[in-house]
């Protein structure tokens, strides 16, 4: 699935993302590593497209995971 956003300033190949409130492509909702394709696209690695957009949706930065890592590090035992 690929989404064209106002500007891709701030996001990186490789990094994860959320992406929520899209209606019509629902498997675009969830968390996602990404690629930068251009300025305004950004493709959601490993998709599968089905349906049709028909409005909505966000796309931020997910704070919880440091760019390079598909899960969060273990900082300590607990």
């Amino acid at each position: 699935i690929y989404l064209t956003v106002v500007n891709t300033n701030g996001f990186i190949t490789g990094q994860q993302v959320i992406v929520g409130g899209v209606l019509g492509v629902t498997a675009a909702n969830g968390s996602w590593v990404i690629t930068v394709v251009d300025l305004t696209t950004i493709k959601l690695n490993a998709s599968v497209f089905s349906g049709s957009y028909t409005s909505g949706g966000y796309l931020i930065n997910d704070p919880s995971v440091p760019y390079g890592f598909t899960e969060v590090p273990a900082t300590g035992t607990l």
